[in-house]
């Protein structure tokens, strides 16, 4: 393993403010078009995913520095990450809204005051700010901008907008609206949950419950915000008949975070719990139904509101019902094959008419785009937690969803469609996109929409990460030859099991040979490079989605999860931290042009996210994977590879610098270049500066912890926040 290192997170750094930093660079190109050809082999004896970074990994009692949970309820308005300036209230919390909390101590290092670019600017939401205001004064008949000191309170700019201003605002109006008669059946089953928190909730928030204009309005913000990032519901033909009330809850748990009254989040958090409540009645009441439509869909939003609220308690729910979810995922599985049988047996018979025929496909494809979204979460909390997903690709259809195109068609114009002789969709069977003999042809093709996408490169990391990290104990020959055997493939050791939980050495080998992982993790890249070619046909912003899960996919076949929380220091003891320092150190030191390549993916997806955060609940995610990877990188990288060249060569390198701009794009030339650089070369983000300068690291971590508290819709954003400020308040940030 080589000599010994210390088990600080990162080395001692210092401060220097004052460092000029280079122009921004107005180049930019896709990041997507990069070709890889990775050799570190990523296989751990010992290293099957564990359980203990399940999503009981939300115990931030345990990590250093975390006091008890936020209370979400009472945070609202925005929080900006314009560029500018930081002070340290503007690092240590973002008071909008938000309760009382333990306090960071204070820093004995000058960070917290920097002065230079590539800041975020002190949030002029916060009731905490300066007296100074901008608040209009009118004297007599000139107004004029009040500097002055005031000791009246801010008032709330949503206080101008009544509470009708504010729905009338978010009905956007993309399906009918909902009835009086469904708000009383809404009303009726939550008053059959006997929730507790329904039953003692504000009066505000009963009086939301109510309100047929309320829960409408959350409908609509559902469509609007969140199905873009999931369509999974057929927004044209939902809520045209009656619509199941508990279908209804969900909908409205999950658009109701994204309102922008008061009491929007203390009412979804109600809501929630409401939701799960009635779940699990309907599931002692009558299990029968728990394979139709509309619960596995109410089941599936509950899922997924309760994984990214960001509560221990309710994450550790989730873990529980992932097998209850999973279970109705195969019941539909298996009625769509009877009833393909029986449909195939009636066509000899006799021919449906086309409005039958309409309504067959309709919940056919509604039952396969539930079964494909319930595996893509189970896979996600594989991609987001290091846990092994609990479905195969056995459980799924054979065939992809339908193009988005058509998905989102309106019912006259989908009738149309699929009527005509002249338009006919061709199905994309998953096994196919696999195949990367067919792959080429299929990504040309107008069939593959994004969210087959998104599904078939899930499944390419599935495929690799399901082959490559079984171990074997009962095959002890060694199928690896001799000379395949070197530091390269083993970068955690044989002793790392061992290291990171004190137990005896378990012997155990990976059970595919180096050669056989090394090939697949390179076609793994290729394809998922392939599956996100020819989309320039989609508007950016709906593409962007997939493009980030291609960066955030591409980080993990470089690099795994697991070392990297342990290193921070997240949910593990100091032992821990000190192998996983010294197994990234020697990976840093054995192949480090893919570390950068792992970089590079981070950086662009860091640039993604902070450029145009969507709705989606992965890109807190997104955001989390891509800082873990920077502060990896460039707080280990001079200590594995410790500068043993004279001046000049440290100038001739100093003098080259790769400059990504706003949307993380660079010329390909410049990527290439600074990946197979010698030495330590420099790179420049736009609005962060140079991240190899000492107080790089400290601004990287600064404009995370502004972009995750900017979320106010997923709670696990102040989740991974709270992570940022453990590292600042044991001192791992400053060194």
């Amino acid at each position: 393993m080589g000599q010994h290192i210390s088990a600080l997170p990162t080395p001692l750094l210092s401060v220097d403010p004052g460092h000029p930093e280079a122009e921004p660079s107005p180049m930019e190109i896709s990041a997507l078009n990069a070709t890889y050809a990775p050799m570190f082999d990523w296989s751990i004896r010992n290293f099957t995913p564990p359980q203990g970074l399940s999503m009981d990994f939300l115990d931030l009692l345990g990590f250093p520095g975390n006091g008890p949970q936020l209370d979400l309820d009472d945070i609202s308005g925005p929080h900006g990450t314009a560029t500018g300036q930081v002070d340290t209230e503007t690092l240590v919390a973002d008071s909008v809204d938000q309760p009382a909390r333990d306090k960071l101590p204070g820093p004995s290092d000058p960070w917290h005051t920097y002065g230079g670019s590539g800041m975020v600017q002190p949030n002029l939401w916060e009731k905490s700010r300066p007296a100074r205001s901008t608040e209009l004064r009118h004297d007599g008949n000139k107004a004029m901008n009040g500097w002055e000191d005031s000791t009246r309170p801010p008032r709330p700019i949503m206080s101008f907008l009544s509470l009708d201003d504010t729905l009338a605002m978010e009905d956007h109006g993309h399906v009918p609206r909902v009835r009086q008669s469904q708000v009383t059946e809404l009303t009726a089953l939550i008053a059959k949950t006997q929730c507790a928190q329904s039953l003692t909730c504000n009066p505000g928030i009963k009086g939301l419950l109510n309100n047929p204009e309320a829960i409408n309005t959350f409908v609509q913000l559902y469509f609007e915000h969140y199905q873009p990032t999931l369509p999974l519901l057929h927004k044209a033909t939902f809520n045209v008949s009656d619509t199941p009330p508990l279908l209804i809850l969900a909908v409205v748990t999950i658009g109701s975070r994204f309102s922008k009254i008061p009491r929007a989040r203390a009412l979804s958090s109600v809501l929630g719990e409401i939701l799960r409540k009635a779940l699990d009645d309907l599931v002692e009441e009558n299990i029968h139904q728990t394979i139709e439509i509309p619960f596995a869909q109410a089941a599936l939003l509950n899922q997924i509101q309760m994984a990214f609220d960001g509560s221990r308690h309710i994450a550790l729910k989730v873990q529980f019902q992932r097998a209850m979810l999973i279970t109705v995922c195969r019941g539909l599985h298996s009625r769509m094959r009877r009833e393909d049988l029986l449909q195939k047996q009636d066509n000899g018979s006799h021919a449906s008419c086309h409005a039958e025929a309409v309504s067959r496909w309709l919940g056919r494809e509604l039952s396969r785009r539930l079964t494909y979204a319930i595996w893509l979460v189970d896979c996600q909390f594989s991609l987001h937690a290091s846990v092994p997903p609990m479905m195969s690709l056995d459980d799924l259809d054979p065939s992809l969803p339908c193009p988005d195109t058509l998905w989102d068609l309106n019912a006259a114009a989908l009738s149309r469609q699929l009527n005509s002789s002249h338009s006919y969709v061709r199905e994309v069977r998953l096994k196919d996109a696999l195949d990367p003999l067919k792959l080429e042809e299929i990504v040309r093709s107008k069939d593959f929409g994004l969210f087959s996408r998104s599904i078939a490169m899930t499944a390419v990391f599935y495929q690799w990460h399901t082959a490559t990290s079984v171990n074997r104990y009962i095959l002890q020959r060694d199928v690896d030859q001799p000379g395949q055997h070197h530091s390269l493939d083993l970068p955690f050791g044989d002793d790392y099991g061992a290291a990171a939980t004190g137990n005896e050495l378990t012997p155990s080998k990976p059970l595919f040979p180096v050669i056989h992982r090394a090939k697949w993790r390179s076609t793994a890249f290729e394809a998922i490079s392939a599956i996100c070619s020819n989309i320039p046909t989609y508007q950016q912003s709906d593409a962007s989605q997939l493009i980030k899960l291609y960066h955030h996919i591409s980080i993990l076949l470089i690099l795994p999860l697991h070392p990297m929380c342990e290193y921070i220091g997240w949910m593990a003891t100091k032992q821990c931290t000190t192998a996983a320092r010294e197994s990234l150190c020697t990976w840093l030191h054995a192949d480090i042009q893919n570390a950068r390549r792992a970089v590079m993916h981070a950086i662009t997806l860091f640039c993604l996210v902070r450029r145009r955060k969507s709705a989606a609940h992965s890109e807190n995610h997104h955001l989390f994977v891509a800082f873990l990877t920077i502060w990896t990188f460039f707080s280990l990288d001079l200590v594995a590879r410790p500068t043993g060249r004279d001046a000049s060569a440290i100038a001739n390198e100093e003098m080259y610098c790769c400059c990504i701009d706003w949307d993380g794009g660079v010329d390909a030339a410049e990527k290439e270049r600074w990946i197979q650089a010698s030495g330590n070369p420099r790179i420049r983000i736009a609005g962060v500066g140079n991240l190899e300068e000492p107080s790089g690291m400290h601004r990287i971590l600064v404009e995370t912890h502004q972009i995750l508290l900017s979320d106010q819709v997923w709670g696990i954003s102040r989740l991974f926040a709270e992570v940022l400020e453990g590292l600042i308040s044991r001192g791992s940030a400053s060194g």
